[in-house]
């Protein structure tokens, strides 16, 4: 027995009002909808800013995962030459995840508690390789 508040797939014919447009329609609204609650939820969250200084080809990715802004570069007659970088990151355990992916291509300059844990966790993982 089907549950009486419970449509069946024959009440959504072409001719029904639940028909193929209607339900493109709310599917379509349902999408505004998440899109909208998204966009809050990532402007209402905090987020952490980090300086960096990075070769040019881990800022071209890192530029392709998240926004970044070039703050300059160590040498601008170089092409080659280190990039400093500002970026956000979801909190400090998420930046630290992905500097550490980094290894030596990149040198946080901000914030100082960041920068030391990314040092303390780089020399932890050096000792290993001794």
């Amino acid at each position: 027995m089907e549950h009486p508040g419970a449509r069946s797939r024959r009440s959504r014919g072409a001719g029904s009002a639940d028909g193929p447009t209607a339900c493109g329609e709310r599917r379509q609204a349902g999408r505004r909808v998440w899109r909208r609650s998204l966009d809050e939820l990532r402007r209402s969250r905090p987020r952490l800013t980090v300086k960096l200084r990075t070769d040019p080809g881990s800022a071209r990715t890192l530029a392709t995962w998240q926004e970044t802004s070039i703050a300059g570069h160590d040498d601008p007659t170089d092409p080659e030459s280190r990039v400093t970088l500002w970026t956000d990151f979801e909190d400090e355990e998420h930046a630290r995840f992905v500097l550490l992916g980094l290894g030596a291509r990149a040198e946080v300059l901000e914030p100082a508690s960041l920068r030391k844990r990314v040092r303390e966790e780089m020399q932890a993982a050096l000792e290993l390789w001794k």
